[in-house]
C-alpha cells in the first residue's frame, strides 16, 4: 500500500465513512509494522493537521521495506549459485532446485527424444521445469527473468520465447522477479487467470486441485485477466492480491453447466508482512517458511498437504469456512496441528502419510 492509500483509509476512519472492509485494509497495514514506527495515535495527528498530504516519512519507510525484499531475494540468488557450484549435496527440508536456460532446453530436447506426442505441438518445442514434492526449483529465464517454482508446481514456455513475447504456462505456485522490457510484454498463464506485465516482482498461485487461484503483487503493477471472461480486466497495484474461485472461474470439460461465463468470485486484500519479515507471507515459502493469513481451513489443508507431503481428511464441516493464521518453519505435522487447534478446537489422528481431522 502506498502512503497516499494509507492516508485516505485514515481519513476516511477519522470521519466515520469507511466500510468494514476499508477498516480492515487499514488494520492489516497498520499489523504489517507500521504501527510500530507511527503509533495509531500520531499518525491521527498527523491527519488532523494535514488531511491532504502524509508526512514524507510515511513514504520512505515503505521504500525501505522494498529495499529490503529486494536484497533478500540478491542474498536468496547469490546462495543459490554458490550452491550449485559446490560439490558436495545441499540438503533441507526442502531442497531448491537451480536450473539455467540452457539446461532447461537441453533437457527438453531428451524428453522429446524420448516421448514424442503426435500432435503440432510436440515437446521439442516446449522448455519445462518442475518443481519436485516438498522442495522448490528455480530458473533463470532468456530475458534475464528469475523464477521460483514451489512443490509440485511446472513452468512451461516455448523455444520463441523472447523474440515477440515473453510468455509461461504456469501449474502451481511461482514468484516472478521480471526484467523490464516494454516492448515485450510478460505474460503468465493459469488456469484461471491470465496476468501481463512490464517489469515487476509477483507470486501467482494456481493449482488446479485447489479452490483458489491467489496473484500477489509486490512491486510494480499487473494487468489481470479472467480466462473466461477475457473482457474484465482487473489492475493490481503494489501490496494487492487477487483472490478468484477456481470452481466458477475455470468449469471442468464436459460440464454440463449453462453458466460457463458466468463472473467468478472475486476478492481484492491486501498482502500480509509482518515487521520481522523481509518478504510478505504470500512469498515467505522462498525462504522455506508455511505461512498463511486469514485463509479458509480448506486451504490451510491444502497447504499442508503439499507442505507435509500427506493426504489430509476433513470430517469436521464447521472447520472448513473457519480462517486460520500461521507460521511454520521446522516444526513437524504434529506440531503444526497442535497450533492450529488453539484457534479452533479439533482432534486429528496421523496415520502414515494419512490424516484425519475430527
Amino acid at each position: 500500500m502506498d502512503s497516499g492509500k494509507l492516508w485516505i483509509l485514515v481519513g476516511k476512519k477519522l470521519s466515520g465513512e469507511a466500510t468494514s472492509l476499508e477498516l480492515h485494509q487499514l488494520e492489516q497495514f497498520l499489523d504489517a509494522g507500521f504501527s510500530e514506527i507511527y503509533p495509531v495515535e500520531e499518525i491521527e495527528r498527523y491527519w488532523h493537521q494535514n488531511p491532504l498530504t502524509p508526512p514524507k516519512d510515511i513514504q520512505a519507510y515503505l521504500d525501505k521495506k522494498w529495499d529490503r525484499f529486494e536484497r533478500k531475494l540478491d542474498e536468496l540468488a547469490e546462495v543459490d549459485e554458490q550452491e550449485s557450484n559446490d560439490t558436495a549435496p545441499y540438503r533441507s527440508f526442502r531442497p531448491y532446485y537451480w536450473m539455467g536456460a540452457a539446461a532447461v532446453a537441453i533437457l527438453a530436447v531428451l524428453y522429446s527424444l524420448l516421448h514424442v506426442t503426435p500432435t503440432p505441438y510436440t515437446a521439442a518445442h516446449i522448455n519445462e521445469v518442475f518443481a519436485p514434492d516438498r522442495g522448490i526449483s528455480k530458473i533463470k529465464l532468456p530475458d534475464g527473468t528469475r523464477v521460483w517454482l514451489n512443490s509440485g508446481s511446472k513452468l512451461s514456455y516455448t523455444k520463441e520465447f523472447g523474440d515477440k513475447l515473453r510468455e509461461v504456462k504456469l501449474e502451481g505456485e511461482a514468484y516472478f522477479d521480471v526484467v523490464k522490457d516494454p516492448e515485450h510484454p510478460f505474460i503468465v498463464k493459469t488456469h484461471t487467470i491470465n496476468l501481463k506485465v512490464l517489469g515487476t516482482a509477483f507470486n501467482v498461485r494456481s493449482y488446479s486441485n485447489e479452490e483458489l487461484t491467489e496473484t500477489s503483487l509486490v512491486h510494480g503493477s499487473i494487468q489481470v485477466n479472467l480466462v473466461n471472461s477475457s473482457e474484465k480486466e482487473i489492475i493490481l497495484k503494489p501490496s494487492e492480491k487477487l483472490i478468484v474461485s477456481n470452481k466458477v472461474a475455470a468449469p471442468q470439460p464436459g460440464s454440463k453447466s449453462t453458466k460457463v461465463n458466468e463472473a467468478p468470485l472475486i476478492t481484492l486484500r491486501y498482502t500480509h508482512k509482518s515487521v520481522k519479515d523481509t518478504l510478505p507471507s504470500e512469498a515467505l515459502w522462498l525462504e522455506n517458511k508455511l505461512a498463511f493469513d486469514s485463509e479458509p481451513f480448506m486451504q490451510v489443508a491444502k497447504r499442508l498437504e503439499r507442505w507435509y507431503n500427506v493426504e489430509i481428511q476433513i470430517k469436521k464441516e464447521e472447520l472448513l469456512e473457519k480462517e486460520f493464521t500461521g507460521r511454520f518453519e521446522n516444526e513437524s505435522l504434529s506440531e503444526a496441528l497442535s497450533a492450529l487447534r488453539l484457534s479452533y478446537n479439533f482432534d486429528y489422528r496421523i496415520t502414515g502419510n494419512r490424516v484425519i481431522i475430527f
